[in-house]
């Protein structure tokens, strides 16, 4: 249900129905097309005749007219292979037979689409979704944040139209990630001894039984859970660590407007300043992604801490970092267990990076919950992110 409709059809049903194209594949006339009745040596033409069997010229005649109102079609394709068994083939000799007939089909089609064009009214432009303002949500979570940066349309189907995404192969994909994220919130929230590898095992070995989940699940990367495990523990800090903690803060837009942003963070660690992590066990994001608020996650976290959202007592952010759990390559040297990734550190640098995602927030709220800013589609988008298949993007195309 979810491939291109493609119908393999014999010549006449071809002939009959409409399609956005017609491929005419491997098109060769050695197997139908005979020069004369001599080839056929089982029966000779009186036989053939007798028992109402088309002759071989009439054979070649039904078959030409089918090949000519196929080519006739609106949009046709002719394959013919070079080589067959290998040997070079022959040019299809039934094709200069008539290349004046598609010479005038493509004049013929040629003329319908200048007249098209000439009596054509203008093509309808559709309008993206414009809601009232009273309608658009003032509580953003870090998600929803780079959804709308990212594609406002699918901001709006999944926050105003409150539509369910509907994407198994994504939840699929996406097992190893939540499975890591259950485990080590389990292990840092209950955990005894954060640096015993044989703790982590057991809770992983817990949460792989409560969530129904097997080894096949998280495919060849279940072999490297104690590579993993081991890098975990070995980057324990003697600190504070807080396991998704979800937090927010108001931010004032306009005279008349406040906003609310949250978010849910992987960890803290809270030592004489706060250290922010997010785990992945697939790509990173660059320094780059992250400053231009494309990935927007971490620096809202810092936002959020600032103001004490998350109720740790210390404002003060030191570091922003990804853990990446799984292989990674560095310097041509491959580790099993992850690295970290400190994209910002040092207490100046993460407050800079703050008030610059804070007014970047601020100017993106404000475009659409003051002034009221339609909420367009992003023609770029992959096809396969979510909503995108409803924003009939073709239409959307100017």
């Amino acid at each position: 249900g979810h491939a291109p409709k493609v119908a393999l059809l014999g010549s006449i049903e071809a002939q009959l129905l409409e399609a956005d194209l017609v491929s005419i594949a491997g098109a060769s006339d050695e197997w139908w097309r005979k020069s004369s009745e001599k080839n056929n040596f089982w029966m000779t033409k009186s036989m053939l005749e007798h028992f109402g069997i088309p002759s071989t010229n009439e054979k070649n005649k039904f078959l030409g007219d089918i090949f000519k109102r196929l080519l006739h079609k609106r949009n046709v394709l002719v394959t013919l292979s070079t080589l067959a068994g290998g040997m070079r083939r022959q040019r299809y000799e039934y094709l200069n037979e008539v290349s004046e007939n598609l010479q005038s089909a493509t004049w013929l089609r040629s003329l319908i689409a200048n007249l098209r064009k000439s009596y054509k009214s203008e093509a309808i432009k559709f309008d993206p979704p414009n809601p009232e303002l009273h309608l658009r949500p003032l509580r953003f979570w870090a998600s929803d944040l780079d959804l709308l940066n990212r594609n406002p349309y699918a901001f709006y189907a999944h926050k105003i139209l409150k539509l369910t995404e509907i994407n198994y192969l994504n939840k699929i994909k996406n097992v190893r990630g939540n499975y890591m994220h259950q485990v080590l919130e389990q292990f840092v929230k209950n955990a005894k001894d954060k640096r015993s590898v044989d703790e982590l095992r057991f809770w992983a070995k817990k949460v792989l039984q409560n969530s129904w989940l097997t080894a096949s699940d998280l495919g060849i990367w279940f072999f490297q859970l104690d590579e993993v495990f081991s890098f975990i523990v070995r980057h324990m800090e003697k600190k504070s660590c807080y396991a998704e903690v979800c937090g927010e803060c108001s931010i004032k837009i306009s005279d008349d407007c406040e906003a609310t942003i949250c978010s849910r963070a992987d960890r803290i660690d809270v030592g004489e300043n706060i250290s922010i992590i997010d785990y992945k066990t697939g790509g990173l994001p660059t320094k780059n992604e992250v400053e231009s608020g494309e990935k927007m996650q971490l620096p809202i976290e810092a936002i959020i801490a600032a103001q004490d959202g998350f109720g740790l007592k210390k404002t003060e952010v030191e570091s922003l970092c990804f853990w990446k759990l799984g292989a990674s390559k560095d310097e041509n040297k491959i580790s099993y267990g992850g690295e970290i990734k400190k994209v910002f550190s040092g207490k100046d640098e993460v407050c800079q990076l703050s008030e610059k995602i804070l007014e970047f927030l601020k100017n993106l709220i404000y475009r659409y919950n003051v002034m009221g800013e339609a909420y367009d589609i992003n023609v770029h988008s992959k096809y396969d992110e979510p909503y995108a298949h409803l924003a009939r993007v073709k239409e959307w195309i100017k």
